[in-house]
């Protein structure tokens, strides 16, 4: 689809909710997961041999008139619960209705014209170039614009002269409580409020919603809501792509997915009321692991409308974005068996289980669209969705591969069925991968094979520590020539809680202080990753903790380390303190600490010329850059 407008609306809903013929219901495919062990005792089985696909695979086949989707990727799933009515409105030819549509929403609208922009987030992790991320604060370089309490705060960028120009609610239409505003996007313009709300629920699905407020802010004193566009279920992911297109990314858990009707399908939102997803626009994914949505959809906040919208049956995936690209990864879990002969009254069956990876990449044109065009398999089930990152031309991503065997005991006469583990195996994998998702490189056996329990990619380098040894960063070089290979172990004091990257081939590491009291800072030398080495240490006592810790966007550090800064709280006080590099010493010395009056946990800390703005809900505080005094504090009086 295209452009939607209130005629499309309800046209294709009245054409998605037109009479349906069901077709028939795909045979079983992969078998069930067997209950859990009830016996103390010990075998050594091998596990049964199974069809292993290669490590990466890619599908080949072509797409079809009305889209392709992950089914025709990939082995058919079972025929069960919500899958069974997606599967029927598959079976009647939707192409009528698509075309309808699609023509139908082609319809023209009032282009409204947006300011150059030139506008950076506040805080922004490593996406693909020219795609951004929002926050609770944004900035163009003049202007500090905030969600705050219920509404969007805008304030000038001037120092000691800064001031709240305005403060507008967001019009959510929801009851008090029942709607809570999550991130913010500003180009030019324009400003996109993301907020959840709550809706009635039937006991089918779960009724949350994600919608984008967007709002004219051409005049800053007087910012106008001109459009509100959204998407069933709660927010994951939000980015603004280069040609002021948001993507969305949103997931919707189904309770009772034996009552899902068409009725029931994931709906879009907008002024004129909900319209389903087209069934051809439902992405069936082969062995779900949830009974669940997940929705992307991209807006343009040129001119309040939505562009396109797919859902794939599934959530818990990573989602990166690209600009022309969205790469999409998600684990598949699967069991095979094998027969292993009689023991007495007992027929014997050997099992394996096995996790890997599926990847799908959605190409978006330029009027918006995503369509599915390659996708691929690798082992093991990715990690998490930090253990996924697209730059635009290759993919990276860290999967486990964990494998259990156990031999299944059955007394057919007695109806009785126990199960013996018999082996199990971890190993994890780092695959880097190009836009076709051809295997770049490959690392093996990552943290000696121990849980990973935290992952950091960027541009060059990625990090990993594992569950037994939380205190040890395990470098990874991802842009070696000859493809990714282990670098240094780097010991952290304390728990690490956040990494930042620096320009020059430094990582600041930012931990709990190992006495639980205060944090410590500490700076690596990572330019060359197989001689990587820690350059100083430094710890900050005498506060219970920094916000910094659970809030990322709260520590400041400029791009060459030569200022780190951050808030910390205790002591029934709450201080900015701010450090400085010395070369000739190699250490941070502290320049000062200023007290602040209040300051929630989620503050985000930016610098804007010479000064540096502490910012949160209700109250942001101008600083000078250099020496960290108090220059103003902007509260909610308009000035």
């Amino acid at each position: 689809m295209k452009r939607i407008q209130p005629l499309a609306l309800l046209f294709a809903l009245a054409l998605l909710l037109s009479a349906c013929s069901p077709g028939p219901a795909p045979a079983e495919t992969t078998a069930l997961r067997p209950e859990a062990p009830h016996t103390e005792a010990s075998a050594t089985v091998t596990p049964p041999e199974t069809t292993a696909a290669p490590e990466t695979e890619r599908a080949t086949e072509p797409a079809d008139a009305d889209g392709i989707c992950w089914q025709a990727a990939f082995p058919p799933r079972p025929a069960a619960d919500a899958a069974d009515v997606l599967r029927a409105l598959r079976e009647d030819d939707c192409s009528a209705r698509r075309a309808a549509f699609a023509a139908s929403a082609e319809a023209e609208t009032e282009e409204m014209p947006i300011g150059d922009g030139g506008l950076e987030a506040a805080t922004a992790p490593e996406l693909a170039d020219g795609v951004r991320t929002g926050g609770a604060v944004q900035t163009d370089g003049a202007y500090l614009y905030l969600i705050d309490g219920f509404g969007l705060r805008i304030q000038t960028a001037a120092g000691a002269e800064s001031r709240l120009l305005s403060y507008t609610p967001v019009q959510t239409g929801a009851e008090v409580g029942d709607a809570w505003l999550q991130t913010l996007f500003v180009t030019g313009d324009r400003a996109a409020v993301l907020y959840t709300r709550l809706d009635s629920e039937d006991g089918a699905y779960d009724a949350t919603q994600t919608h984008a407020a967007i709002f004219d802010v051409s005049d800053r004193e007087r910012p106008v809501q001109i459009a509100d566009l959204g998407a069933d279920g709660g927010l994951q992911t939000a980015c603004l792509l280069p040609d002021d297109t948001l993507l969305l990314v949103t997931n919707r858990y189904v309770w009772d997915a034996g009552a899902m009707t068409e009725d029931r399908l994931p709906r879009l939102w907008t002024a004129d009321g909900p319209m389903p997803i087209p069934p051809e626009d439902i992405l069936l994914c082969d062995s779900p692991s949830t009974a669940a949505f997940t929705l992307l959809t991209t807006l343009s906040l040129t001119d309040g409308t939505i562009l396109d919208a797919l859902a794939c049956d599934d959530a818990g995936m990573a989602v990166c974005p690209g600009e022309t690209a969205v790469i999409l990864a998600r684990p598949v879990w699967s069991v095979g068996s094998a027969d292993a002969g009689t023991d007495g009254v007992y027929a014997l069956s050997d099992w394996t289980d096995r996790t890997q990876t599926e990847l799908l990449r959605l190409a978006r044109s330029a009027d918006g669209a995503l369509t599915p065009d390659v996708s691929a398999r690798v082992e093991g089930g990715i990690l998490s969705p930090d253990a996924a990152r697209f730059d635009g031309s290759a993919v990276t991503l860290v999967t486990a591969d964990a494998r259990h065997g156990f031999r299944r005991y059955t007394d057919e006469a007695k109806g009785f069925q126990n199960d013996e583990p018999a082996q199990a195996s971890l190993v994890n994998r780092l695959y880097v991968l190009d836009e076709a998702f051809g295997e770049v490189g490959r690392l093996e056996h990552l943290g000696q094979d121990e849980p990973v329990c935290a992952i950091h990619l960027s541009r060059r380098f990625g990090w990993i520590s594992t569950i037994s040894e939380p205190e040890t960063l395990q470098l990874l070089d991802l842009a070696a020539s000859d493809g990714p290979t282990l670098g240094t172990a780097l010991n952290c004091p304390g728990a690490s809680r956040l990494l930042r990257v620096l320009d020059d081939g430094r990582l600041l590491c930012l931990s709990v202080g190992e006495a639980q009291d205060g944090v410590t800072l500490t700076r690596f030398d990572v330019s060359d990753p197989q001689d990587a080495r820690t350059e100083a240490t430094r710890s900050a006592t005498g506060f219970a903790h920094t916000p910094a810790l659970w809030y990322a966007p709260a520590l400041y550090a400029e791009a060459d380390g030569s200022r780190v800064g951050f808030p910390v709280s205790g002591k029934n006080q709450t201080a900015f303190r701010l450090y400085r590099w010395s070369k000739k010493a190699a250490e941070y010395r502290e320049v000062g600490t200023t007290a602040l009056e209040y300051l929630p946990e989620e503050s985000e800390t930016l610098r804007l010329g010479g000064e540096l703005y502490v910012c949160s809900a209700g109250v942001t505080y101008a600083l000078d850059a250099k020496t960290a005094a108090l220059l103003a504090t902007i509260t909610d009086a308009v000035g």
